[in-house]
């Protein structure tokens, strides 16, 4: 029992030990500190003194630092910054000194493979004592990122300075700590010249109109790379002119996203290069995919006619249009005109419920339905009556030029068209009577057949009056007669009587 007991104490004490070693290796590894040389100064009033921001990657490769130095500007001074013997050479915001906010930022990097080592020196800058204090140098916002080609931070570690300054003024000019000759040597940077590097062109094969809507949540954005750059930053957010910064990233030339949210976004890409960036390029990305809400119909009577007007919101894309069928007949497409989408009905379409199948659309695609019951008035349409056109020959008597005549002024006043008919009766009449003269019968035949032609055309003339006065009631069904017209009625109507 003993030695069970032993050999599971045993077992349990592998196991912790191995994950312990596991723990502190993973650790040790994803380690990195940022510190400042020398941790402690003894200055005078106007004496300087140089100090130096390192880095220890714990043995690991690093090819960016950036953060933020605060100090009491009310102690100390900083005169001036110095890259000379720095790691990095690409920097995207130069060591910038702020005596009165009392900061000194930076921002830079290191091509690949970036840099490995205890005490790599990120840049030096220079002190001035001013008065009597303890001057407390510490960093901010300080990040340390691996060479891993995605941007991790390292830095576990920050370690800032204490600047003590003493009430004795300096008597005579100061050196710096770490010096010890008795001169001066005065070093001159050598001014390197920016190489200038054009910004990315951005497109996209599934996003490819900046001012268009789509419902796809997932981009995919690409780039040329340019022969002077080195690598790329890249941010992606709701600000339309944000300026790329952040981890360097190297052969990168295309950026997926992936569930993208609905409303405006943007991603911006710019080059950088060994001592010089480029301009930030940014690319809108529309997407919405969301259907349209409140869909709804109302109706409104203009000159008679029942106007469909459709309702929809959509808080992103925007309403584009709408499908339209009623009664299960053929789709119509209501578009937009000046933000409303008004639906005026066809000829076909007549007076009565209708049931209205609404399919609205915003820009992006996504759509929302609505089936509803409508009561549509439309007015009845007015009766054309067609005119005839008489045939025109080449030599015609006295009579058929005067009915050419009649027959002209009957198609510009249909109105009149019973008189007309009269007269020509009395014509045909007329044309009976001579006939009969001619065949020379006995005056009693004559006036027999005269008598026969003249019932016969009062009969025609009334039947013709009778049908004018029908027409003319169902005119006066569909809109108010003309004054002209009511005359011709009364005259009718009196013929009849």
């Amino acid at each position: 029992m003993q030695k069970f007991f032993s050999k599971l104490h045993i077992s349990s004490f592998l196991k912790i030990t191995v994950c312990v070693l596991v723990f502190l290796v993973t650790h040790i590894t994803h380690a990195a500190s940022l510190y400042l040389n020398p941790s402690s100064l003894q200055l005078n009033i106007g004496e300087t003194a140089k100090v130096r921001v390192q880095v220890n990657t714990k043995g690991i490769s690093v090819n960016a630092v950036e953060g933020l130095i605060k100090y009491d500007s009310s102690i100390i001074d900083v005169t001036s910054v110095s890259k000379l013997n720095s790691i990095l050479n690409i920097w995207i915001e130069e060591p910038t000194i702020s005596n009165s906010g009392g900061t000194i930022s930076f921002n830079g990097g290191a091509i690949n493979p970036g840099y490995t080592g205890s005490a790599g020196e990120v840049f030096s800058f220079t002190v001035k004592a001013k008065k009597t204090g303890s001057a407390q140098l510490t960093f901010t916002d300080a990040t340390v990122r691996a060479s891993d080609g995605e941007g991790t931070d390292v830095l576990t570690t920050e370690a800032g300075a204490t600047i003590t300054i003493n009430n004795k003024a300096s008597q005579s000019p100061v050196v710096p700590p770490e010096t010890t000759k008795t001169t001066t040597k005065t070093v001159v940077e050598p001014v390197k010249k920016p190489i200038y590097i054009s910004a990315p062109e951005l497109v996209s094969s599934t996003h490819p109109d900046q001012t268009a809507w789509y419902s796809n949540r997932s981009a995919d954005i690409s780039w040329t790379k340019n022969a002077n750059a080195s690598g790329v930053q890249v941010v992606f957010n709701s600000s339309p002119n944000t300026i790329a910064s952040g981890p360097i990233q190297y052969k990168v030339t295309t950026k997926g996203l992936r569930g993208v949210r609905d409303g405006v976004s943007y991603i911006h890409v710019r080059h950088v290069g060994q001592n010089s960036v480029s301009e930030t390029s940014h690319f809108a990305i529309q997407v919405d995919t969301t259907s349209p809400t409140d869909v709804s119909i109302a109706t409104s009577t203009v000159d008679g006619t029942t106007m469909l007007e459709i309702f929809a919101k959509d808080v992103h894309a925007g309403i584009a249009y709408a499908d339209l069928v009623l009664d299960s007949g053929q789709n119509e497409k209501v578009e937009m005109v000046d933000g409303r989408l008004i639906y005026k009905p066809q000829e076909h379409i007549t007076t009565g419920l209708h049931n209205a199948q609404v399919t609205v659309y915003d820009k992006a695609g996504n759509k929302a339905d609505l089936q509803s019951e409508v009561y549509l008035e439309v007015p009845k349409h007015e009766v054309v009556v067609p005119v005839v056109e008489p045939t025109p020959v080449k030599e015609v008597s006295e009579s058929k030029q005067y009915l050419t005549k009649i027959g002209t002024w009957v198609r510009n006043n249909h109105v009149m068209i019973l008189m007309s008919l009269g007269v020509i009766l009395l014509l045909i009449l007329l044309g009976s009577l001579i006939s009969c003269l001619k065949k020379r019968k006995a005056k009693a035949r004559g006036i027999e057949c005269l008598e026969s032609g003249y019932n016969q055309s009062v009969a025609n003339l009334k039947q013709e009056a009778y049908n004018q006065v029908i027409y003319l009631e169902r005119i006066a069904e569909l809109r108010s007669l003309t004054q002209a017209e009511k005359d011709m009625y009364k005259k009718c109507r009196s013929i009849l009587s």
